[in-house]
């Protein structure tokens, strides 16, 4: 219980972070050349805070607005290194054309929320197996090993469907026009390796499962 617990809050945290994807830049300048055309007479205050260069994920984009400029539909994340970030869903503004990239964008990101719905529904059966060892007539390790499988499958679908969506227009905001489906343009994977533990865990979940099969065998 405790390797499960421990992997799902790893895959939460690294699945609703915007760190995944971040657009490569030498400085400020490009931001601070935008945000002249945006408010000039409150570029000054930009002193004030650090510029952080905008990131996307999975669920989630953030960024540095302007000084006295707030995104639509965005909220005020945590100060970063004293950096005033605001974030959003990165899906909005994926109804736009290519309407195939948007497709595929939408697809791997629902495929992962399936998957981690389906996480917490085994991590669930998982707790309910301190106290009763069927349900509906069924061992109840053997219903948790397959929701874990089924959870496995829809992240690892999800992980690789995602990147062929790179071309849509929420991805080209944050990674410039050279985007296109597994191609990042002027992006680069966050040094924080989301994507690596999300892979990790979700091979500790499909170790998981091999013991409940184990399990089940030895005690019926």
């Amino acid at each position: 219980m405790i390797f499960s617990t421990s992997s799902l809050v790893l895959i939460l945290a690294s699945l609703f972070t915007s760190g995944w994807l971040r657009r490569v830049e030498s400085g400020s300048s490009f931001w601070e050349a935008n945000c002249q055309t945006v408010s000039p007479s409150r570029l000054h205050l930009a002193d004030q805070h650090q510029y952080m260069s905008p990131s996307l994920g999975p669920f989630f984009r953030c960024e540095t607005p302007c000084p006295g400029h707030t995104p639509t539909r965005s909220l005020p994340w945590l100060m970063h290194y004293q950096a005033r970030i605001y974030c959003r869903l990165s899906l909005w503004g994926g109804g736009q054309n290519p309407a195939s990239s948007n497709a595929a964008l939408w697809i791997g990101t629902f495929l992962m929320l399936g998957g981690l719905v389906t996480l917490l529904f085994a991590h669930t059966l998982m707790c309910t197996s301190v106290c009763k060892r069927e349900l509906c007539g069924r061992s109840i390790f053997q219903l948790t090993g397959l929701s874990q499988c089924a959870a496995d499958l829809l992240l690892l679908s999800g992980l690789f469907v995602w990147p062929a969506g790179w071309g849509s227009i929420p991805v080209q905001e944050v990674c410039g026009a050279s985007t296109a489906a597994y191609q990042k343009g002027n992006c680069e994977w966050s040094k924080s390796c989301h994507l690596h533990s999300t892979l990790t865990n979700g091979r500790l979940f499909f170790h998981l499962l091999w013991y409940h099969d184990n399990l089940i065998n030895v005690t019926y």
